[in-house]
């Protein structure tokens, strides 16, 4: 199996990962995560260091399709690869 690797689309704010997805934040509170079943909307808070987020988890959907762990693990290795901190939360 061939390791993961991600790519910055620096023009979009998009990280794209060899799996399949892809995660960027836009604005303030909006973290945006896509795959093959379409777009998630994932509400993030900034923290006073900028590389720092909390992720609410209790806004991204858990289906059997895509389960809310497998997207929280895809986002918190985006996040390792940017070197930003996830700090989760829920509600």
């Amino acid at each position: 199996m061939t390791a993961e690797t991600f790519k910055r689309v620096w023009w979009r704010g998009w990280v794209r990962s060899s799996e399949g997805y892809a995660v960027r934040v836009m604005g303030r509170n909006d973290l945006q995560y896509t795959d093959n079943l379409g777009l998630i909307h994932v509400f993030v808070e900034p923290m006073a260091d900028w590389r720092e987020l909390a992720v609410d988890t209790s806004t991204i959907p858990d289906s059997l399709e895509r389960p809310r762990e497998e997207v929280l693990s895809r986002i918190r290795r985006v996040f390792d690869f940017n070197g930003w901190v996830m700090i989760q939360g829920s509600g």
